[in-house]
């Protein structure tokens, strides 16, 4: 999205923040915002471990 966004010659911000449990040194979850031209958007992406 962010790729075409940028090629379409539009404006483009990212904000990518990590979430930690406890001490753990992994990653919890993903808070990525960004914003394309005016328009803004917020994912939470679980970061979830393959058994």
């Amino acid at each position: 999205m962010w790729s075409n966004a940028l090629k379409a010659g539009k404006q483009v911000e990212v904000s990518i923040k990590l979430r930690y449990d406890g001490a753990s040194k992994r990653p919890k979850e993903f808070k990525i915002r960004y914003k394309i031209d005016s328009q803004e958007f917020l994912e939470n992406i679980p970061n979830i471990s393959k058994p």
